[in-house]
């Protein structure tokens, strides 16, 4: 097979899993982070437990993540975990520690400090992906005084924050006793209030990292393709709130759509990969077995998440 052929599908590959789990992964995240604003240890309880069945199928990516690049491009996996080993430290305790307490809450005791754990965590895991996100958009690893980290890490935190919240609370609403778990004035608040400030963040971090655009040509009919899709998307999710039909599918596109032309209007230039992704790549036939092997598992792990939020989704006691 024509090696660029396959260094495209492993890439895009790549870029495909890095959206499904920071776009799932957002979703178990806002629910936890919601959770904290429970006024009884029932209502945080019945929050909790509408991820119980897919928050492990949502850390998949991850793994799945880590591994298509360790395969496909070791030299960027090893630079990137060499030069932000802290917070990527940091995002793997977050996250055991926050799957121990959702977990160990069944079976302890006293229940309240595993919740407040679990919320804390995932609070935690956001702060770890901003840092390292920020870290990789602005080719900086230092917090010196004169380092872009210090205005994006927040920026980059704030709307994956936003992004959670906007995605745990369309959950909530989709789950079997979603509407007595959050009430749907402040659903809709989260929901404007966090497409709102994902747009403004957006649009400011765009700005001062690149503020020379480089779209043009083709890139912008797939810009103009994407707002189209996101505006139609919008409307339905609108539209589903209001009649109370499913609403969580609008948001999970609104979500990748975002990803999606994020990455495009990335200039390669102002990422670490300097020198470009096809660099760091592995051999040729490595790349091939690769891509043979995503092309196949890929599929089967949309089924099993699909399966799993089917099943177990919506099983609230």
């Amino acid at each position: 097979m024509n090696t660029t052929i396959v260094f495209g599908i492993v890439s895009l590959a790549c870029e495909v899993v890095f959206v499904l789990y920071i776009v799932l992964s957002a979703l178990d995240l806002g629910v936890c982070l919601i959770s904290l604003t429970a006024s009884n240890d029932d209502t945080c309880e019945s929050i909790l437990g509408t991820i119980d069945g897919i928050w492990h199928a949502n850390q998949t990516w991850l793994v799945i993540l880590g591994a298509a690049l360790f395969g496909g491009f070791p030299t960027l996996y090893s630079d990137v975990l060499s030069s932000l080993y802290l917070p990527v430290l940091g995002l793997l305790v977050a996250i055991i520690i926050r799957g121990i307490a959702i977990e160990y809450r069944h079976y302890a005791t006293a229940k309240r400090p595993w919740r407040f754990l679990a919320g804390f965590g995932a609070f935690a895991i956001i702060l770890c992906q901003g840092i390292i996100f920020a870290a990789i958009l602005t080719s900086q690893t230092a917090f010196t005084s004169s380092s872009l980290l210090w205005k994006v890490v927040p920026i980059v935190t704030t709307s994956l924050l936003s992004l959670s919240l906007f995605l745990g609370a369309l959950w909530l609403d989709h789950t079997a006793q979603g509407k007595h778990l959050i009430h749907r004035h402040v659903l809709m608040f989260l929901v404007a209030g966090a497409g709102v400030s994902m747009t403004i963040l957006g649009l400011t971090l765009r700005c001062s990292i690149m503020p020379a655009p480089h779209v043009s040509g083709g890139l912008f009919a797939w810009f103009l393709s994407l707002t189209v899709l996101a505006v139609i998307s919008a409307f339905m999710l609108i539209f589903s709130l209001r009649t109370h039909s499913l609403s969580i599918p609008w948001g999970l596109i609104i979500a990748a759509l975002g990803l999606i032309a994020f990455l495009l209007s990335l200039d390669p230039s102002t990422l670490s990969l300097a020198d470009g992704m096809s660099v760091a790549a592995t051999s040729s036939n490595a790349l091939s077995f690769q891509s043979t092997v995503m092309v196949l598992v890929l599929p089967l792990l949309l089924v099993f998440n699909v399966f799993a939020y089917r099943s177990f989704g919506t099983q609230v006691k």
